[in-house]
């Protein structure tokens, strides 16, 4: 529980500093979506196992993609096992030696945001090997949860990020 309060306590302070930046609304324009290849970078890494997905959150409004994240929390045995891929602010937080990352996602307003945790297929260990935080990324992998004390977290796992 202290893990997820201060992950939650810095995507607010993030997205609280954030939130000042550009005018431009969100979830408006062109609503194509991205081509998978070149968000995965799937000709340079193994992750063509993530040209297709379960769930593409990525093909979502922000509003959509954000409900869904709760869901997942909410009801976690509907989705276990599916690959997700997803598209948010890149944020981590460290607990004595370990540290874990997360792909946050907002609704359109960007005044409530969700997030996943995930946890690389590759050597990626230490924040010096990711994007800082607050960095847009895309993230795909297994859907999955695991229980640390008390608590539940989701988490997607053999993730590729981009």
């Amino acid at each position: 529980m202290k893990r997820v309060l201060c992950l939650l306590l810095a995507l607010t302070a993030a997205f609280s500093l954030a939130a000042c930046g550009d005018d431009a609304p969100t979830g408006t324009g062109n609503t194509a979506v991205p081509n998978v290849n070149e968000l995965l970078n799937v000709s340079s890494t193994p992750a063509n196992k993530y040209a297709t997905v379960d769930i593409d959150l990525t093909a979502m409004s922000s509003t959509v993609a954000y409900s869904m994240v709760a869901k997942m929390w909410e009801e976690p045995d509907k989705y276990r096992g599916k690959t997700v891929r997803m598209k948010g602010a890149f944020a981590y937080t460290q607990q004595g030696n370990n540290y874990y990352y997360a792909c946050v996602v907002t609704d359109t307003t960007a005044c409530c945001s969700q997030w996943i945790e995930f946890v690389t297929a590759d050597a990626r260990t230490k924040p010096a090997d990711f994007p800082s935080q607050g960095t847009e990324i895309t993230v795909a992998g297994v859907f999955g949860t695991y229980n640390e004390g008390d608590s539940l977290y989701c988490q997607l796992s053999d993730a590729v990020m981009r």
